[in-house]
């Protein structure tokens, strides 16, 4: 009998291949941005800071809203304010998604399962605390409740749980602090088709699939909203307006250099779609 041994160790994707599969992650989600409610187009960046340089948001998008207000010189004037603010952050595999644990697995089995359970509770607190429906809305499939005030004790007790669980699984993560940053409403996790379930999500946040393929990108889960401080928002705004200046020079041939002047360099030659004639 001959027994055989393999101690190679599998090849990591080549970076070449990671930044194509980011790539088309960010296209899908971008488009899917523009392609969303409202109907204005926001304003998008890519790799934008949220509260310092050393946590970037893969995507950020912001929608605005013109008001009325009084200006310091005493005038009146229509001014834009972001209304409703965006994350995104791709991962190009499951392991990309959390950070290193050694329990990661049986950690998020064992949210996946209170997650199940608390479904469960929510349903039975719909049919035993009607009250807690929000009357303003009209269409049943767009009810919101507010669990929150039930008072049934397990479900307290399993969101408490699942908090504890998603704490300890992401606890000083970079999607921990892009979480409690307080810049944006709505924050998305964006991955390749079948690469995590919704309950491997963490709680508050979206889920976007893409398939990599044709660039489609489809809600999986919806982002619950989050109360983002209009201060952090207007901060938010103004860092995606600073992260797209260096792709406005890299489109215009112009490099930016960070102690020197920028260099002009020869322009980016792009090819042009080519269409059958009728």
């Amino acid at each position: 009998m001959q027994i055989l041994f393999n101690f190679k160790t599998p090849k990591p994707e080549k970076p070449a291949r990671q930044y194509q599969l980011r790539l088309a992650i960010r296209r899908a989600a971008i488009k899917w941005l523009l392609d969303s409610e409202p109907q204005e187009h926001p304003a998008i960046g890519v790799d934008v800071p949220t509260r310092g340089n050393m946590f970037k948001a893969d995507i950020a998008a912001a929608w605005y809203q013109c008001h009325r207000a009084k200006l310091s010189n005493g005038h009146v004037a229509m001014v834009m304010e972001p209304s409703i603010t965006a994350l995104v952050i791709c991962s190009t595999s499951r392991e990309d998604c959390w950070p290193e644990c050694v329990d990661a697995e049986r950690i998020l089995s064992e949210i996946s399962t209170l997650k199940q359970e608390l479904r469960t509770i929510e349903k039975k607190i719909r049919d035993n605390e009607p009250e807690l429906k929000d009357a303003n809305m009209l269409f049943e499939e767009f009810a919101v409740w507010n669990y929150n005030a039930s008072k049934d004790k397990n479900y307290h007790r399993l969101v408490k749980e699942i908090s504890r669980l998603e704490n300890t699984l992401f606890r000083g993560s970079r999607l921990a602090k892009l979480s409690g940053s307080q810049v944006a409403n709505d924050i998305y996790l964006a991955v390749p088709k079948n690469t995590i379930t919704p309950d491997e999500v963490i709680s508050s946040w979206g889920l976007i699939e893409v398939d990599v393929k044709t660039l489609e990108a489809s809600l999986v889960k919806k982002s619950e909203p989050m109360s983002a401080v209009p201060e952090l928002q207007n901060h938010l705004a103004l860092a995606i307006a600073a992260a797209n200046t260096r792709q406005l020079a890299d489109c215009h041939g112009l490099k930016i250099n960070d102690d020197k002047p920028a260099s002009i360099l020869k322009m980016p030659t792009f090819r042009r779609a080519t269409h059958d004639k009728p």
